[in-house]
């Protein structure tokens, strides 16, 4: 038993008891005829009654200690052993809770309703000090809750009178294992549907379940597999489209290009930008958006073969062929912007700067080879031609290598 009505709350010293809180708490369960009867014939219940608040305090003084001593003692012992431990405290405690369940009785039995009470309020708080509300759960209450679980399972096994989750139900039917009655009965039984209503919800149903998404039903008319109008029929009747809108939706769930194919595939063949708008469309894209797509790719070759002309233009510059004015000029026509040539004509010079470095410097290393200039002079012209001392170095040992010639290194 849970002790769940304690009148006085225990504190581990009391300066007197609040007896009238305590007979409040209680009032309701005695008769008031009786309880005026039994003040007016004497005063021995209330004196009873205040020796068995004593009592009461006593224990509820005490009852976190045992209780906590109870269980941690129940805590250590293994799963087997917990009953046999419950038998034990059982024994040990019994005799407290049956003296106050006498003293009830007979107080009772005496007319002292408040004593009486009292009594049953200590008997309640002995038990639960020593876990008697968690042993009869044990003795009673699981094994009552096991007999009813088992004896649930038997009788469902028996009747069966249960229908499936409608998911189940509703596949069963698919696959020809459960009649369409069967599936009727279960609207009006469990939805409460009128037949009607439950006729037309099979009728949905029956386009819900074993079908693929929209996507792969369009897929499979693409590929013969079904008719058009079972597509559109799977719209109407998976999403409450209108034939009209069916269609309309259709037509947007084809596939569509994203715009970075649209954009790859000009790369390789001239697109109708008619069909180009199109699709632009499809994909959501404003007008101003799509004039801009549709300028891009009209240019885009365009723009490829300038690419190829600049590149040509640098080289011939870089060569000498032409000069400054001749360059920007060609680009200008290219439609180049004022700020690409610049950018351009920047990296020809630094090209053709390059170009002539390199001529220079081949000259000064066949004059070396040819006997003409030593290392220390090859070393000096290069460096008079602009080329780092250590640069220079390594092309005259790579030189002197190349003709059997090992140079040491001077130290310093």
């Amino acid at each position: 038993m849970a002790y769940t009505d304690r009148a006085v709350t225990p504190t581990s010293k009391r300066e007197g008891i609040k007896i009238d809180a305590f007979i409040a708490s209680i009032l309701d369960q005695i008769n008031a005829a009786n309880l005026i009867l039994d003040i007016i014939t004497g005063f021995k219940d209330v004196q009873e009654f205040n020796r068995a608040v004593e009592v009461l305090n006593e224990e509820l003084d005490n009852i976190e200690t045992n209780r906590l001593k109870f269980w941690s003692d129940m805590a250590k012992l293994k799963p087997e052993h917990v009953w046999s431990k419950f038998i034990e405290k059982w024994s040990d405690t019994w005799q407290p809770v049956y003296e106050a369940w006498n003293q009830q009785i007979s107080q009772g039995k005496a007319g002292n309703q408040l004593t009486s009470q009292a009594w049953a309020q200590i008997a309640r708080v002995r038990m639960m000090a020593y876990g008697y509300d968690v042993f009869l759960k044990s003795l009673i209450g699981i094994p009552s809750d096991i007999a009813a679980t088992q004896s649930e399972r038997f009788w469902n096994k028996i009747t069966g009178y249960e229908y499936p989750s409608e998911k189940d139900l509703l596949l069963l039917w698919k696959l020809g294992k459960e009649s369409q009655d069967t599936l009727l009965n279960f609207y009006r039984e469990v939805g409460a549907l009128s037949e009607e209503r439950a006729r037309n919800i099979v009728q949905l149903r029956k386009w819900q379940v074993g079908y693929p998404n929209l996507t792969a039903m369009i897929a499979l008319e693409q590929l013969g597999k079904v008719e058009h109008q079972d597509v559109i029929d799977y719209m109407r009747h998976n999403y409450g489209y209108t034939q009209d809108m069916a269609e309309k939706v259709y037509d947007l769930v084809d596939y569509t290009p994203s715009p970075f194919e649209i954009m790859r595939l000009s790369d390789l063949i001239p697109l109708d930008p008619s069909w180009v708008e199109k699709q632009l469309k499809e994909n959501a894209m404003g007008q101003t958006e799509r004039e801009i797509y549709l300028k891009a790719i009209s240019q885009r070759p365009l723009r490829q073969e300038a690419d190829r002309m600049a590149s040509t233009l640098m080289t011939l510059y870089q060569y000498g062929c032409i000069g400054d004015t001749e360059f920007k000029n060609c680009l200008s026509q290219l439609n180049q912007s004022a700020r690409e040539i610049e950018a351009k004509l920047l990296v020809a010079k630094l090209l053709r700067a390059k170009y002539v470095m390199l001529l220079k410097r081949d000259a000064k290393i066949y004059l070396y080879r040819k006997g003409i200039y030593d290392e220390t002079t090859l070393r000096n012209k290069l460096t008079a031609l602009g080329i780092s001392l250590d640069v220079a170095n390594a092309i005259v040992e790579l030189e002197a290598a190349k003709m059997g010639v090992e140079l040491v290194e001077e130290s310093g």
